[in-house]
């Protein structure tokens, strides 16, 4: 339900921000780059959805079982990690993708909808 409702929230910010991924500006600018080319890779860059919904997830996660917070966390930031060093996302992406993950736990949270 989280991803579910997340995804929304994401796709309206990925279209209304437009951003080109890596390798479509690399094209661009005739840069050749290795990067790998995902199926999740078909929506614009930013924000990563990824590190948005990781975020999120471990958000909520670290509530449930506080004593697994340091790893819940720590997952999160290697999924986003990931999407860098993939080059699907550009650092801004990623940086922003958590930052949305922080904020919607939050709204979530004092709306009563995460526990």
């Amino acid at each position: 339900k989280l991803q579910d409702d997340s995804s929304k929230i994401i796709k309206i910010l990925k279209n209304y921000f437009n951003r080109p991924r890596p390798k479509e500006i690399a094209a661009h600018l005739g840069i050749k780059i290795k990067n790998t080319d995902l199926k999740s890779m078909k929506t614009p860059s930013y924000p990563s959805g990824h590190s948005a919904q990781s975020k999120l997830i471990a958000n909520v996660l670290s509530d449930k079982f506080p004593q697994l917070k340091y790893h819940y966390q720590k997952e999160a930031d290697d999924i986003s990690d990931s999407r860098n060093i993939g080059r699907a996302h550009f650092q801004s992406d990623s940086s922003f993708g958590k930052e949305l993950g922080d904020r919607l736990y939050t709204h979530l949270k004092h709306k009563g909808y995460v526990l």
